[in-house]
């Protein structure tokens, strides 16, 4: 039997907590005070439905051991990105009705999901 790197075990941990906290926060938190935020609520019930997409993806992965691979932080850090994306695309185009505490959100939700596709990929790499 193949040793799994803990570090790709870690990695599935780590992400699968940070999206099931988006999740909570867009879906759950936020949308009750989207007038504080500023987002409009049809987009943060879709940022969550993405986050969740990515919560059930990282908690199988961490959960199966055979899939702690590179080529699944790939995919892994690939979805990060694409998720990213359409958040900065939301961003920008609601940037005229965010708060200053949304874009708070916003912007601290993006640097930690930027630091983490940067371990994701190193990662994958080195493995």
């Amino acid at each position: 039997m193949v040793k799994q790197p803990k570090s790709i075990k870690s990695l599935f941990m780590i992400d699968a907590i940070g999206a099931t906290l988006s999740t909570i926060l867009l879906g759950g938190v936020l949308v009750h005070f989207h007038r504080w935020i500023g987002m409009p609520v049809r987009w943060l019930y879709l940022l969550a439905g993405l986050a969740a997409v990515c919560m059930l993806y990282s908690w199988v992965s961490f959960t199966i051991s055979h899939m702690h691979q590179p080529f699944f932080v790939k995919l892994l850090a690939k979805a990060n990105m694409g998720y990213l994306t359409l958040t900065l695309m939301v961003v920008l185009c609601h940037l005229d009705v965010l708060t200053q505490l949304g874009v708070l959100y916003f912007l601290v939700e993006g640097i930690i999901l930027i630091f983490l596709v940067y371990k994701e990929l190193k990662t994958a790499a080195n493995n």
